[in-house]
């Protein structure tokens, strides 16, 4: 995961320093990538808060996905200053419309933002994108399975194996239970074991380790880690 931070107009006003345009910085990073031994052997995803970035980034290359994050927060986080006043960036509904009109490869939200806003994960799906999440909650077994029933493609966490373990626990201790209530079923109790945990494993991830393969799943199914 490279995320491409670029100052705000604001902020460059403010500390009146120079800073190369965003289309020769780009052209930089994607060299560096490009160029670097063994990067081609990576799992590589661009994401950046800065709208023109992203657009620049997804048209100078298609190797590599390019994501859009949202600088919406949602209601509990306080009263953050928001560092960008891009109509595009402050709301996550307006960020999918963008993502999807920029031929973007999906959006990035804060995990509060998702869990206020449920529907989002639809859109963003109805409109052909994957989207993530970040954020401290990311470290809850609940607020992750939450997102997984959202058919939310990822997850950023701190300690993703921590995760995974804590999930395939759970899975582990429901399977044991419908092994009890269906040992009657016509359905091979391995089969559901197999399906479940295979779903709920491989949605665990952070963006470091999601596939950019030339054929990725459709957004709304898991992403292999």
């Amino acid at each position: 995961m490279i995320e491409l931070k670029y100052p705000t107009a604001e902020y460059l006003e403010e500390c009146k320093i120079h800073y190369p345009n965003r289309n020769l910085f780009a052209d930089r990073v994607l060299e560096t990538v490009l160029e670097t031994e063994g990067n081609s052997r990576r799992s590589i995803i661009f994401l950046s808060f800065d709208a023109d970035l992203a657009m620049i980034f997804r048209a100078k290359q298609s190797r590599y996905p390019v994501y859009f994050l949202s600088e919406e927060y949602g209601d509990n986080s306080g009263d953050p200053t928001t560092e960008y006043h891009d109509w595009r960036s402050i709301r996550a509904e307006n960020a999918v419309d963008f993502a999807k009109a920029a031929s973007l490869h999906g959006n990035v939200f804060f995990v509060d933002v998702l869990l206020q806003k449920p529907y989002l994960a639809e859109r963003a799906h109805q409109n052909g994108l994957f989207l993530m999440t970040y954020g401290k909650a990311n470290s809850n077994t609940a607020i992750v399975e939450k997102q997984l029933k959202l058919k939310v493609d990822g997850v950023i966490a701190d300690n993703v194996n921590l995760l995974t373990t804590e999930l395939l626990g759970t899975e582990a201790n429901e399977s044991e239970e419908e092994k009890t209530t269906k040992s009657s079923s016509d359905t091979p109790t391995s089969d559901i074991l197999t399906k479940r945990s295979t779903s709920k494993a491989s949605s665990v991830t952070s963006l470091n380790e999601v596939e950019s393969g030339s054929s990725p799943p459709a957004p709304g199914e898991s992403m292999t880690a």
